[in-house]
């Protein structure tokens, strides 16, 4: 069986936040449901003949979103510096997320592509299980990450 992998660089989003102070800032952020996030969105097809699947596609269409501070023009030096340094590290943290799904995604298709049973309910609930996995393996690798580092830098 082929198995064929799309997974282009995430496309970048932001989302607004605003606060002319530390604490405005912080607050604004807090009051999203995250600071930044990644996701994947995973797709698949397959291509089949007289109940055997021959070819899968893997499709990812990956997006990280991150914040986009309004008033940064108007903020004192300081918050600024602080500011670009948690967007550098937002930055790394999101990143990683690409490469765990990038290494993930490479590793099931080695493992679809060894598996004796091709059936298209079988390649099917193969890859759906899969995809299931995904955000507990990112929340795996996510809690090894240096826990606050984030908050530390815009807290002050």
């Amino acid at each position: 069986m082929d198995v064929n992998l799309q997974v282009p660089k995430p496309t970048v989003k932001t989302f607004p936040v605003t606060g002319k102070t530390r604490d405005e800032l912080r607050a604004s952020l807090n009051s999203k449901r995250y600071w930044a996030r990644y996701h994947p969105h995973p797709s698949f097809q397959q291509k089949e003949k007289d109940g055997t699947v021959l070819a899968v596609r893997i499709v990812a269409k990956p997006v990280i979103e991150y914040p986009a501070w309004k008033d940064y023009a108007k903020a004192e030096k300081d918050l600024k510096k602080d500011w670009d340094k948690l967007l550098k590290f937002m930055k790394k943290h999101e990143e990683m997320h690409h490469k765990i799904f990038e290494k993930a995604v490479k590793d099931f298709a080695k493992h679809l592509q060894k598996a004796e049973d091709h059936t298209p309910e079988m390649v099917k609930a193969r890859i759906l299980a899969f995809f299931d996995t995904l955000e507990e393996r990112q929340k795996k690798v996510h809690d090894k990450f240096p826990k606050g580092d984030g908050h530390k830098i815009i807290s002050g």
